[in-house]
């Protein structure tokens, strides 16, 4: 009976602990941004604020930065979006950014150049389309996510001033 009871109480204990993460762990839905003719541009994640301004709003106090979250290697696009948003819920940022992911062009899954200016359209539209503050546009990433976000930081600036990088661990 005592080892019933004790097993009982580990299963809720683990059921609640699941339950805690339930909306951390949600699916994000997979969009596509077209051009003009309706060819897809590239696959994406995003993860907004709920309570955001809108668009063109040039206050600084109501602007979001945009922070595009760059896959390792052949990772689920999405996978980084969750690291980098626990960081800002942790840091009180949750409702100052948007999130941002790309699903590589390569068949592999592998971000390369390929995939330069598929996220600077992104980030175009995402400027389009909320408040963003164009000194507050970043690139996170680690391992090949890092590299990416490096290159889009030196090689090809997407904003003014340039997309600043965030390399996770593992890049040198």
């Amino acid at each position: 009976m005592r080892a019933r009871g004790r097993s009982f109480r580990c299963l809720i204990s683990v059921l609640l602990g699941a339950g805690c993460y339930v909306p951390a762990l949600r699916a994000l839905a997979e969009n596509d941004l077209k051009d003009e003719t309706g060819k897809v541009i590239v696959h994406y994640f995003v993860e907004a604020p709920a309570n955001v301004a809108a668009a063109g709003t040039t206050d600084p106090a109501k602007q979001v930065g945009v922070i595009v979250c760059l896959q390792e290697h052949t990772e689920a696009p999405s996978a980084d979006i969750y690291p980098v948003r626990m960081s800002l819920k942790r840091l009180g940022l949750s409702d100052s950014y948007v999130l941002l992911a790309v699903k590589a062009q390569a068949a592999g899954g592998g971000l390369g150049a390929a995939d330069i200016e598929p996220i600077m359209k992104l980030v175009a539209w995402a400027q389009k389309t909320y408040p963003v503050n164009p000194r507050r546009i970043y690139a996170f990433g680690k391992g090949s996510g890092g590299s990416m976000a490096g290159q889009l930081s030196t090689l090809h600036p997407i904003s003014s001033p340039p997309v600043s990088p965030i390399v996770g661990a593992g890049q040198t």
